[in-house]
């Protein structure tokens, strides 16, 4: 058996999520209304922006899309927005995961059953892209990454051209690491290439402690080399 996962890219999902949508997946999908609903809308409605450098402001715009991502309502109203997706991949049944807008699909196979697995998941990708541009969100195919997963033996017998990937006509090839939510994922899932990455972050942080002791006593380098590993 092997896995193929596909991370989906979207363009700045949150100032994508249009208000008049959002107001109804509220009211006709979760029984959002009366007050509640009014107290929505007032929260999305009479948002403007504009934009000063060097002492110059810009137009005033107002603002018919976008939630406020560093809010703490802004990925909740995200996660109503989407929720939608779960059951376009339930009807190609594809496995769905996410996190706000970082959205991984993933379907487990036979490796004689690779090209079946493969239609399966471009045509979910494509029925999600057609999704997302009826709900103004941007989901580039292009730059979504597709990562097979499985045991050495297995992956080996697979070609490249089982690996490869077309989407709408872009040829997504196959990544051996991918970068999800922050953790490296190899293919074999050795976690190796996140243990790299975590010595390598670490060794920067030393390194730039390292050129500050000449200005700073021993014992605060070494408190601070301690809260960092604890």
């Amino acid at each position: 058996m092997v896995t193929v996962v596909v991370l989906l890219d979207y363009s700045p999902a949150f100032d994508t999520v249009d208000h008049a949508i959002a107001l109804g997946i509220l009211e006709k999908r979760f029984g959002v209304s009366s007050s509640c609903l009014q107290w929505f809308r007032s929260y999305l409605s009479g948002r403007t922006f504009s934009v000063t450098s060097n002492c110059q402001s810009s137009d005033v715009i107002d603002l018919e899309s976008s939630v406020p991502q560093g809010s703490t309502l802004g990925p909740l109203l995200y996660l109503t927005y989407a929720s939608e997706l779960h059951e376009v991949a339930d009807r190609h049944v594809v496995a769905f995961h996410s996190f706000a807008d970082d959205t991984q699909l993933s379907r487990l196979v036979r490796t004689e059953d690779v090209h079946a697995a493969k239609q399966t998941v471009t045509d979910c990708v494509l029925d999600i892209q057609r999704w997302s541009s009826s709900h103004r969100l941007k989901l580039k195919a292009a730059k979504s990454e597709v990562i097979w997963l499985g045991t050495r033996q297995q992956l080996a017998k697979l070609s490249q051209a089982d690996l490869t990937m077309c989407i709408g006509g872009s040829v997504l090839q196959q990544s051996t690491v991918v970068r999800n939510l922050g953790v490296y994922i190899d293919d074999y899932l050795s976690m190796e290439a996140n243990a790299r990455q975590c010595a390598k972050t670490c060794f920067f942080h030393l390194r730039r402690i390292r050129q500050k002791t000449h200005s700073v006593y021993a014992h605060t380098c070494t408190d601070t080399v301690t809260s960092g590993l604890l």
